[in-house]
């Protein structure tokens, strides 16, 4: 337990993967090792105490349906009263009196943040929102997604493009050079710092490079038209496989989609799953294109094209940018897929959007809220790349993870007991829950049902089927008898799970409140904010402020 009471997961702490993968410059003082060894192991000393005492009652105390009741209707009485309590503390709070019951506040070094704990299916998060930013007149906004995700969620039109790639083009006929800008392929990032110095080609019978024979393009730049002829499939990646095969160093892509001198504002290539299916089996190919891909202005691809038909060696030169935006190869996002699917997360946001229930309208309210007051509005979360391979390092049988999972259950009783009486400066995460799920119109609730049931089958049965194997290897062997089939079975699949929802919680939550922790002092510095405004799940609130109070900004 911290001194501010918030609970913290043994082996992580303040640190973790996120501390290492969002970069340890940010991150505020970190406490002397003598003193984090000894809270350390008070702390496991205090836990291991409750714990036995929790489980030996939970497990071994016998007890009658009466008594279970009464016991059961002390606890919800006591967290009720509690939480009035909490109100009353709140409405005298210098930094939390006029803000909705769902936030939380932390003033360190002159900066304070104002959280405000959100449900993404909640009609009451938007305008939770929208009432903190007008009550405390932040400085920046900073919100639980990552650049790809808020590109899904905006609601706002598509901002001007930017971090373009620079071309220098150089005329021979007359030594002209002139230099522009072009749109970047999600897996240009591949070639990163890759030195290009090429002459441009463009092929009269093959204009939109879909056949790419021609042996002029060898170590040679593609000029090529966007799109294909009418009714033929010509994906930007298909044309950049293509192109690669025929021996060329890369793709200049003339944008003639009608939008004139407009370059789309995201990288080029993403695609629903069965588009890039589709490319894939087109290009035979599940990977990246091998060569970099660029669109170029209308103006400059005509110009340049004009150069190419008067015979005149035309030269482009050109580093290809590093590219942090996250990209992942048609092989890795089945692997996503299939990963969320399973485990029942792709199919509850999945009914809930085939169903019509917004989510994530808290996001769109912050960037609403942050344009109308002249706010910048910025991503503080890690990508979905870096949480499905923290989650798979996760459900490795590593030592260090299942001592972890060990000592995770061990501080149980202690996190259950901040979770239903929570510390006066922590949020208050069930009671924030319970308030917007009573905001959940029936549609909602309706969605919410069918895919909680939807998911839960379809998991438990995956469980199941993983749990078969060893169990059917057992009884083959002769360990395990035919009629103690079900029961070995069961006790396999409860071994499981005591080893993976520690670690499903450890890469999910606390890996993020870690990463958006960082992420918060890394914006609040590069604005030069004293007053901001995060808006991001209840799940994720006090392990975020703890963090701040803990170590600052």
């Amino acid at each position: 337990m911290s001194s501010s009471g918030e609970p913290l997961l043994p082996l992580r702490g303040a640190g973790g993967e996120g501390a290492r993968t969002a970069g340890s410059a940010v991150a505020g003082p970190a406490p002397r090792h003598a003193e984090a060894w000894t809270g350390g192991i008070m702390q496991l000393a205090l836990d291991m105490a409750l714990s036995f005492a929790f489980w030996k009652v939970l497990l071994f105390t016998e007890c009658t349906r009466l008594q279970f009741w009464l016991a059961t209707g002390a606890v919800v009485v006591a967290m009720v009263l509690w939480r009035v309590l909490l109100a009353r503390h709140t409405s005298r709070d210098e930094l939390l009196g006029k803000l909705p019951y769902t936030c939380g506040a932390v003033s360190q070094e002159g900066k304070v943040l104002y959280l405000v704990a959100t449900l993404h299916v909640s009609p009451r998060a938007p305008r939770d929102v929208h009432a903190v930013v007008d009550a405390v007149g932040p400085q920046l906004v900073m919100i639980e997604l990552d650049e790809e995700r808020l590109n899904r969620f905006s609601t706002k039109d598509p901002p001007p493009p930017k971090d373009l790639q620079p071309l220098e083009i150089l005329d021979a006929s007359g030594a002209e050079s002139w230099t522009v800008e072009a749109q970047r392929a999600l897996w240009n990032g591949e070639r990163a710092n890759l030195l290009i110095d090429s002459e441009v080609v463009f092929d009269e019978e093959d204009q939109h490079g879909l056949r790419c024979q021609s042996e002029q393009l060898r170590g040679r730049l593609a000029l090529v038209l966007r799109g294909g002829p009418e009714g033929v499939f010509a994906p930007f990646s298909l044309k950049a496989f293509r192109a690669a095969r025929a021996g060329a160093e890369g793709v200049l892509v003339i944008n003639n989609d009608g939008q004139g001198d407009r370059l789309p504002p995201f990288r080029l290539g993403a695609a629903d799953l069965a588009g890039e299916l589709r490319a894939a089996w087109a290009a035979g190919s599940c990977g990246f294109p091998p060569v970099p891909l660029l669109l170029l202005k209308r103006s400059d691809g005509e110009r340049l094209m004009a150069c190419c038909r008067r015979s005149v060696p035309t030269k482009v030169s050109f580093k290809v940018l590093a590219d942090s935006y996250p990209r992942r190869t048609l092989c890795r996002r089945l692997c996503q897929g299939c990963s969320a699917f399973f485990s029942g997360i792709g199919i509850l946001y999945g009914i809930i959007g085939l169903l019509g229930v917004d989510v994530g309208a808290e996001f769109s309210a912050a960037e609403e809220a942050a344009e109308r007051e002249g706010l910048p509005c910025v991503c503080v979360d890690v990508d979905m790349n870096r949480l499905w391979n923290r989650l798979g390092r996760s459900l490795l049988p590593t030592p260090r993870n299942l001592l972890n999972s060990s000592l995770s259950w061990v501080a149980f009783p202690r996190v259950l007991w901040a979770f239903l009486f929570p510390p006066r400066a922590n949020v208050d995460v069930l009671g924030s829950v319970f308030l917007h799920v009573l905001s959940l119109p029936l549609r909602t609730w309706v969605a919410m049902a069918l895919a909680c049931v939807v998911g839960n089958f379809v998991t438990t049965n995956f469980l199941q089927a993983l749990t078969a194997l060893p169990e059917r290897a057992a009884e083959k062997a002769g360990y395990v008898k035919e009629e103690d089939r079900d029961d070995v079975q069961t006790w396999i699949l409860l071994l499981l799970e005591v080893l993976m929802l520690p670690q499903i919680y450890d890469a999910i939550a606390a890996s993020r409140d870690e990463a958006m922790y960082q992420g918060v002092v890394a914006k609040s510095r590069e604005h030069s904010a004293s007053r901001l405004v995060l808006v991001c799940g209840a799940a994720h609130s006090n392990g975020i402020l703890q963090r701040l109070r803990a170590r600052g900004f």
